[in-house]
């Protein structure tokens, strides 16, 4: 499916207020893990991980370990981004939608996407990305 085509779909289903219902059956959590002198752990396997979600202990099915030059995350968010820029059709490379439904959710909650939201698009955009955040 075109990822203009899956939009359209979605828009279509919010307009005629259509259930829209989705099953996940895969979580990938990202992880940094630094010592005491910030150096990158190596070695980590998944039984060395505790994951949990609504309190509930989560089965850790893998884990695997990739070199990254990147460095910790900071709790500053970053303000100096470029202006966005109109993206060419031959050089776009990811296209992703993200869809947030805060009719039911606490302040506390919007307050947290929206930090999540910030940290995505300062740390995982990158030029050839086309974004909506919807």
């Amino acid at each position: 499916m075109r990822p203009s085509f899956i939009l359209l779909t979605l828009a279509a289903c919010l307009l005629a207020q259509e259930p829209i219902r989705v099953t996940v059956t895969l979580v990938q959590v990202d992880a940094i893990v630094t010592n005491k002198a910030g150096k990158h752990v190596k070695d980590l396997t998944k039984d060395d991980f505790e994951v949990f979600a609504d309190g509930k202990l989560r089965h850790v099915t893998s884990a695997t370990d990739i070199e990254s030059n990147q460095q910790p995350p900071s709790n500053k968010v970053k303000r100096n981004l470029p202006t966005a820029t109109r993206v060419q059709r031959e050089n776009v490379t990811r296209t992703i939608a993200l869809l947030v439904d805060d009719l039911k959710m606490s302040m506390e909650s919007v307050h947290r996407t929206r930090l999540a939201l910030h940290k995505f698009v300062d740390t995982q955009i990158a030029p050839g990305d086309l974004i909506a955040i919807l």
